[in-house]
């Protein structure tokens, strides 16, 4: 039975906090598996559940998250953590609602990310000392933030949010006129003094936050480290990139990846995406550096005249099936991802069932395996914003140095 079991809503943000634990050698899976107790978890000691509620209408992200919880509760997972967006995209408020209501305790938030630059400021979220209400993440498509003070965008009638400035760290105390704390957070220091004050008050039992804090939560709740160093053999030196995410960061990181590296730049057109036929032809892999994308920009996907939420999902079946037909043709294992949408509809159509984070190349870059129907899979991925602006150069040279030719 894990130890502490992690609910996050997207793929990339569950990978990236799942990681945290397995660069310790603790046994950690992600899944997207609701029903996870039927899973095979000996020896597992971590479980990230990705619930794929971001996108999704309160109610419905309220009923999936409970449905977790109540699992949670029955199986006796000791420690939970609800794995948050770094720019408080989601239903962030209303799935703590979800806990509340199950645990009936109070929810202690560290929402700062402070390697990403993402801090918290008297309860106000930024990005390298810019709002995140003013930043690229306020033309997200799907969930554009609007706001930057915390307390009003999970804003609930039965939420009841304080800010803990850090001033204040070692003398708050929990009242009842509280039932989520929010901690200001501005350095890696500040994130694991949070931590030792939570521990020693036996506060740890229910925490929420991006990958930050997860990353000290090994320092503070004794897990066993039953995992022995993984090696990782790369079997081809194909470097694919799929990209669903239109955030500028990742459009920025493939033009300077076509730029620098040669990368043949696919970009569906709009006839190719409903047209069911290939649009992959043999001379595409004459060249091993491949990204595959939708847009160049956002511009080209708002001024479609198309219906969004449609178009998107859309899109999200055509990559899936352009990686599955690559991998089919060409026999690669080996792929990296931009955007969690994205990779969970990759893993869903190759039937995985769980993946195993095994490190990091940077920062929410993560390296993971899973096995699919028929293979063994190595996926790269990363959330649309994150990652410097050659980070696929990076992923290139990591997977070249680990290319074994057979």
């Amino acid at each position: 039975m894990p130890e502490l079991l992690v609910i996050a809503d997207d793929l990339t943000g569950a990978l990236d906090t799942g990681v945290q634990f397995a660069k310790e050698k603790i046994k950690t899976l992600v899944t997207t598996e609701s029903e996870w107790n039927t899973l095979s978890l000996e020896n597992v000691e971590i479980l990230v559940i990705d619930t794929e509620t971001r996108h999704s209408q309160g109610r419905e992200a309220f009923d999936r998250i409970k449905r977790v919880l109540e699992l949670a509760k029955e199986e006796g997972v000791k420690y939970l953590y609800k794995k948050t967006d770094s720019t408080l995209r989601g239903n962030i408020g209303i799935e703590f609602l979800a806990i509340l209501q199950v645990y009936n305790r109070p929810i202690m938030f560290i929402p700062a990310f402070p390697k990403l630059k993402r801090f918290t400021i008297n309860g106000i979220q930024y990005i390298d000392g810019t709002p995140i209400h003013m930043t690229d993440f306020s033309q997200d498509p799907l969930n554009p933030i609007r706001e930057s003070y915390i307390p009003k965008i999970i804003e609930q009638p039965m939420l009841k949010t304080t800010v803990i400035r850090k001033e204040s760290y070692e003398t708050f105390e929990i009242k009842q006129d509280f039932n989520v704390y929010i901690f200001d957070a501005q350095t890696d220091e500040d994130i694991l003094r949070i931590g030792k004050i939570l521990k020693k008050e036996n506060m740890l039992k229910i925490t929420a936050g991006c990958a930050g804090f997860a990353e000290v939560l090994p320092k503070l709740i004794d897990f066993k480290q039953n995992r022995g160093q993984t090696k990782l053999n790369i079997k081809e030196n194909y470097a694919i990139v799929i990209c669903g995410s239109v955030n500028e960061k990742s459009l920025r990181q493939i033009e300077f990846a076509k730029r620098e590296l040669n990368f043949l730049d696919i970009v569906l057109s709009k006839q190719e995406i409903f047209n069911g036929q290939s649009l992959l032809s043999e001379d595409m892999f004459c060249n091993k550096r491949i990204a595959i994308r939708t847009a160049r920009s956002k511009d080209e996907i708002e001024n479609l005249s198309i219906d969004t939420e449609n178009f998107h999902q859309i899109i999200l079946d055509k990559l899936a099936s352009i990686q599955e037909e690559i991998s089919n043709r060409l026999n690669l294992s080996t792929f990296i991802v931009f955007g969690g949408d994205t990779l969970f509809k990759i893993i869903e159509r190759l039937d995985i069932k769980y993946l195993e984070p095994i490190g990091e190349i940077e920062t929410g870059v993560v390296i993971s395996k899973a096995k699919g129907r028929e293979k063994e899979f190595v996926f790269i991925t990363k959330a649309g914003g994150f990652g410097d602006i050659d980070i696929i150069t990076k992923i290139t040279e990591f997977i070249e140095r680990r290319y074994i030719c057979l």
